[in-house]
């Protein structure tokens, strides 16, 4: 799985061409990023 740049947290999944690491930010924020679902997990 990729490295996420400072500032991005990772998605537990990796798949792909597929996006793995978002803002901070996006966690929670009610959208799903992660193709896992993972960034809104447990908020």
């Amino acid at each position: 799985a990729p490295d996420c740049d400072l500032g991005q947290i990772s998605c537990s999944q990796y798949i792909f061409n597929k996006t793995y690491c978002i803002p901070q930010h996006q966690r929670c924020d009610m959208t799903v990023d992660c193709v896992d679902g993972t960034d809104e997990a447990g908020c």
